[in-house]
């Protein structure tokens, strides 16, 4: 009778060759080492010449378009601060807070972060007329 185990183990189906040259069955032969050592093992095309440095990590993820998440969570915390009181100047009051947001946690200013937090006062406060909508429509019935 045949069971799952006696199919994985032995192979049952693939051939007593196959099995042991993929290790489930001893055959008395050490494994062979093989001729060519990669490094790696991405088949990257770029030689290997070391760890990279903070300024080439943080130049390749801007590249990339990773932004650091010390940035989106000062963004979001500027955002949300900011959406609580909006009126014609929330977006200028929202930048400069940003801007000594960013400077305090010490990292560069970049354009697209002005981009962001502009997009993340729209969402925060269209959040906030969804909820008050929400309440108002509850306080009706």
């Amino acid at each position: 009778m045949l069971n799952a185990r006696s199919i994985a183990t032995l192979g049952i189906g693939f051939g007593a060759g196959q099995v042991a040259r993929i290790g489930l069955w001893p055959t008395g032969e050490r494994p062979k080492k093989p001729s060519v050592e990669l490094l790696g093992g991405g088949g990257s095309y770029r030689p290997f010449s070391g760890p990279q440095s903070e300024a080439e990590k943080r130049e390749e993820r801007e590249r990339l378009g990773i932004i650091p998440a010390e940035a989106k969570r000062a963004i979001e915390v500027v955002a949300r601060i900011e959406a609580r009181s909006v009126n014609a100047e929330t977006e200028q009051r929202a930048l400069e807070a940003l801007a000594v947001e960013i400077e305090r946690i010490e990292l560069e200013w970049r354009d697209y972060y002005a981009e962001l937090l502009r997009d993340a006062l729209r969402r925060v406060i269209a959040e906030q007329d969804e909820e008050q909508a929400i309440l108002l429509l509850l306080s009706e019935m």
